[in-house]
């Protein structure tokens, strides 16, 4: 079976046992390993709902919405010229 059809079997099941948090790990580590890490994240966020206190959950919640943020980043936004000393 190919990592989206796992994904798509492990969806609907969890839409159907949405408490269940060993399909939801599943489904966030196949996004996590598909690159799709905003619904990996979001995964985590119910996730956290259902367990807030699992240390190792927050961590990688907290892992995912970093490399999520750096991500984003825009080296170009702010180049901040004026405190280069080479300039």
């Amino acid at each position: 079976m190919n990592l989206q059809a796992e994904i798509d079997l492990l969806k609907q099941t969890s839409d159907l046992e949405p408490s269940n948090i060993e399909i939801r790990l599943k489904l966030a580590d196949l996004y996590f390993k598909t690159n799709q890490l905003p619904l990996a994240l979001n995964q985590y966020i119910l996730i956290l709902e259902l367990e807030p206190t699992n240390e190792s959950y927050q961590i990688q919640y907290q892992t995912i919405k970093d490399i999520v943020s750096l991500g984003q980043l825009d080296i170009y936004a702010s180049p901040n010229t004026h405190l280069d000393p080479w300039l």
